[in-house]
């Protein structure tokens, strides 16, 4: 639905729409949005040209790739006389002052001194801030001036999916959301680069998705917050999930890759395991959905396994597969 829209009944089209061949058509500045009518028509089709829906469910995501962190403002000296400034203070500790010379220093007549302000957001909360940066002068009129510097923090979306995002080698990236935060899936990719380091934190869920990669020599880290804390929070308070919950029938690409099946299952399954260098012991346990553990399984010699729950009940259980101080979880179905 992310395309532009040419209508050839009078020749015209949206801004992200190609002309016809020859070009014939005008191009009017607005998004593809079938909400919104041109001389009656709409300028647009719910199913494949609405340009004004894929900018309205990404706008936070987008929000989020810049963040401001400097800003400066100027003391002039619009006197007859040269300004000496004495001091230059503010009152909160995301704030630091820079820039400019140590104090007390002089402005000549009809020049002016910027200071920069280097914002912290790590030790900006979740709400909005004003700090208020004092100046001290010898001016006979104003010795005494004070500007307020206002953060807005980005709000932290309710849910967020990350869709074809590759993080690089040397690239630093946190990802957030206060309910679920979803990686991949529906034909998507992410993936996370040897040498990248990515955090994800969500306040429910963290769902890892068919296209994830995380490859070798990453640093990857999923939290579940207790306390609210996100991205732009301390990590005091966040609790680390160290199984990684996906679907079995396809796995995530990890270094060690499992396999489930069939999944759902009438009773009987497997876990195969791939891409194995080396015959290393393996612990399986099989949980039910209150957290009882019904099976026990330790392998030393063995790639494949077979195990029953035909005397269960039907419904959702838990594979936890630890191996090389490794865990990973499988969610798997029995009719």
């Amino acid at each position: 639905y992310g395309h532009g829209y040419l209508y050839t009944p009078d020749l015209w089209r949206t801004i992200m729409s190609y002309d016809t061949e020859p070009p014939t058509c005008a191009r009017y500045q607005y998004w593809s949005n079938p909400d919104i009518l041109y001389n009656g028509d709409p300028m647009g089709t719910i199913s494949t040209h609405d340009n004004a829906r894929v900018l309205d469910e990404t706008d936070l995501m987008v929000a989020s790739f810049r963040q401001s962190d400097t800003m400066s403002f100027s003391i002039q000296n619009l006197g007859g006389t040269a300004l000496t400034v004495s001091s230059i203070s503010d009152n909160r500790d995301w704030l630091t002052l820079a820039e400019y010379p140590s104090t007390p220093f002089v402005i000549p007549v009809v020049n002016s001194q910027s200071v920069e302000c280097q914002i912290d957001w790590t030790k900006v909360g979740s709400t909005n801030d004003i700090a208020t940066v004092t100046i001290n002068s010898d001016d006979p009129v104003e010795p005494t001036s004070q500007i307020l510097v206002t953060v807005k923090p980005i709000p932290v979306p309710t849910n967020l999916n990350l869709e074809n995002v590759t993080v690089d080698n040397g690239e630093t990236e946190c990802y957030d959301a206060t309910n679920i935060v979803t990686l991949g899936g529906s034909g998507t990719t992410f993936i996370v680069q040897s040498g990248a380091d990515v955090t994800v934190i969500a306040g429910n869920i963290v769902y890892m998705k068919p296209g994830v990669t995380i490859n070798s020599g990453a640093d990857f880290h999923a939290f579940i917050t207790t306390s609210g804390d996100y991205c732009g929070d301390t990590r005091a308070n966040l609790y680390q999930k160290n199984e990684i919950v996906k679907d079995a029938a396809v796995p995530i690409q990890l270094e060690t890759t499992f396999k489930v099946y069939p999944n759902p299952t009438n009773g009987y399954f497997v876990v195969e395991f791939l891409n194995l260098d080396e015959l290393i012991p393996v612990d399986i346990e099989v949980f039910d959905f209150t957290g009882r553990r019904l099976i026990t399984r330790q392998l030393n010699n063995s790639v494949r396994e077979e195990l029953d729950l035909s005397c269960f009940k039907s419904g959702m259980y838990f594979v936890k597969i630890v191996h090389n101080n490794t865990k990973e979880v499988f969610k798997v179905m029995k009719n």
